[in-house]
């Protein structure tokens, strides 16, 4: 991230050698966060499924 912001942006006065560095990293950037993305939609080990992942969150309600 850092890497990203010291290289200015084409609303910062960005040259297109700026804007082709910095494509790389955005790059690299959204491998790791879609893998980070993907391993928090896979079942726990074992098969049980993920707290929340079920779709019945706020289905019960308390009775007063």
């Amino acid at each position: 991230m850092e890497q990203l912001e010291a290289i200015p942006g084409v609303t910062m006065g960005g040259s297109p050698v700026h804007q082709s560095r910095r494509e790389p990293i955005v790059d690299m950037m959204t491998v790791a966060l879609s893998q980070h993305e993907t391993a928090e939609h896979e079942p726990e080990v074992g098969g049980r499924p993920q707290p929340g992942s079920s779709g019945q969150q706020g289905d019960q309600t308390e009775e007063e």
